[in-house]
């Protein structure tokens, strides 16, 4: 059973993300009762199915349920109803990294594509060990074209994410942080529109993205996460290193 929420008359949507919750609560519920029935843990392939889409599916509830409650009952939504029962990013990095002890990845031949970009999308995620995202990122490196892999978008994503820095309670620190490759990181300003952070060499950034093989031209890309097709190359405005911190952006999820 969740936790008691005691705010419900000041926050609108709650009824309709309890809802939800219970339905993501079943869910997991029901994931860990499936992975009692493989005895060898992440050494079967089953287990590591399973604990997969249970990982993603936590991924992406902290990121909707964050974008969408109330801004004032957020932490207390989050923390005391869901990260405790559940786990975090946190909980996710190292769920994976145990699983990555019995394989070497999570390969499409053996695991199917799906379960392929879970694992990118969990690893994206892991700012808090830069370190682990280096290693994977390492370990695709000279493999995310292979059709063991086919990993062009979510190599770049990882890339990207690497350069930037953050500090101990999660602020973006844009002293730190350095330019990326593949303009997929950024944040919204004041002007409404999200905007990359800086990259290296961004007049050719198509041709750059292109070069890697991405399914997304960067313009395509920009007009999507800003939900405006109309947009040209004249509206985008990446963010120069070094400036005064940044709050943390959480984009769009797919």
């Amino acid at each position: 059973m969740l936790p008691t929420f005691n705010h419900t008359a000041s926050l609108p949507d709650f009824s309709q993300a309890v809802k939800r919750f219970r339905r993501l609560d079943a869910f997991l519920r029901k994931g860990e009762f499936i992975l009692g029935r493989f005895p060898e843990g992440p050494r079967d392939v089953n287990w590591v199915t399973t604990k997969l889409k249970m990982m993603i599916m936590i991924d992406q509830a902290c990121r909707t349920f964050y974008s969408a409650s109330n801004p004032a009952h957020k932490k207390e939504f989050f923390y005391h109803i869901f990260i405790q029962k559940w786990g975090s990013d946190h909980e996710n990095t190292r769920g994976l990294k145990e699983i990555l002890r019995f394989h070497d990845w999570i390969t499409i031949p053996v695991f199917g594509r799906k379960l392929n970009d879970i694992a990118l999308t969990i690893i994206i995620h892991a700012d808090h060990d830069k370190e682990f995202q280096k290693e994977i990122l390492q370990k695709l490196e000279k493999h995310y074209r292979s059709p063991d892999i086919s990993a062009t978008d979510g190599y770049a994503h990882l890339h990207d994410r690497t350069c930037i820095a953050y500090t101990p309670d999660g602020i973006l620190d844009s002293r730190k942080s350095r330019p990326q490759r593949y303009a997929t990181q950024g944040r919204i300003m004041e002007s409404g529109l999200w905007q990359p952070f800086e990259t290296e060499n961004f007049k050719n950034i198509e041709q750059t993205r292109k070069a890697t093989g991405m399914k997304l031209s960067f313009l395509e890309y920009f007009r999507i996460i800003n939900g405006n097709n109309n947009l040209t190359m004249k509206d985008v405005s990446p963010v120069t290193w070094p400036q005064h911190h940044l709050p943390t952006y959480q984009p769009v999820m797919k």
